[in-house]
């Protein structure tokens, strides 16, 4: 009896050990540039093209579980102006796509890779467009249009008054990660670079500006928040996190304008 209660022990002992060498690992990143790298001052801010990219990638190549919910933080050196161009709404690109826009709205441009199952769709165009915003009220919506096979777009939801770090949050939405019956998608890589300059009452004006450069670097962070079996109560558990959320940070190279 002593014999077999080791021997059970030791087989216990040896699953659990076995499962971080079948067990993926799961690694969610955050990156981001601007140009160019020398930054303006609050009195004299610089218009800039800012490139934000995430990645949520298992390291095996397996699908990794879906994110529902991206938010990413900029530094209160960031500023960003949707009142001064042309908007374009979620409703309107959902139902007749970017070409529907009014000229001027657009504002940046990027791609994405996702994993459906095991087949890799690579290089996925997308095309941001202004969806409103008022930086004194620090409030602003940036729409994400993502091409074939999705057509939808992805929300991004701005806040953050001057002189504040600013946030935008994206949620993903359900037809992206559940396209049909019990097929689940993961986007693995979602890449943008946001850039427009225009005239508004005859002065030069830009979606993005910098008004300085932190010590370091200007810090970028991003929590991703996992789909969960409660709104999609089909997906299969190997997709399911086992945790609610995960977090990255970066540190944006730049230089201090003076």
């Amino acid at each position: 009896m002593r014999k077999f209660t080791l021997l059970f022990a030791a087989l216990i002992v040896a699953g659990v050990a076995a499962i971080p060498a079948f067990a993926a690992t799961t690694t969610s990143t955050v990156t981001g540039t601007i140009k160019p790298s020398k930054t303006g001052t609050v009195k004299k801010p610089v218009g800039t093209s800012l490139f934000t990219q995430v990645a949520t990638t298992n390291d095996d190549g397996t699908q990794p579980p879906p994110v529902r919910t991206t938010i990413l933080t900029y530094s209160k050196e960031f500023e960003f102006y949707g009142e001064n161009f042309p908007t374009c709404s979620k409703a309107l690109l959902d139902a007749q796509g970017p070409t529907a826009c009014p000229k001027g709205s657009q504002v940046g441009t990027g791609s994405s890779d996702a994993l459906l199952g095991a087949a890799p769709i690579k290089n996925i165009k997308v095309t941001a467009f202004n969806g409103g915003g008022n930086s004194k009220s620090g409030s602003g919506k940036i729409e994400l249009y993502v091409g074939a096979p999705l057509q939808k777009t992805i929300e991004g939801v701005e806040k953050g008054k001057p002189g504040k770090p600013k946030t935008l949050t994206f949620s993903v939405p359900k037809e992206a990660i559940n396209p049909v019956g019990n097929t689940y998608s993961s986007i693995t890589r979602f890449g943008a670079t946001i850039v427009a300059k225009g005239k508004k009452s005859g002065k030069n004006v830009n979606y993005v500006e910098t008004t300085g450069c932190p010590k370091g670097g200007s810090p970028l962070s991003a929590t991703f928040i996992f789909a969960t079996k409660s709104e999609f109560p089909t997906m299969p558990d190997s997709l399911v996190s086992p945790i609610a959320q995960t977090k990255a940070a970066y540190k944006v190279k730049c230089t201090a304008g003076k």
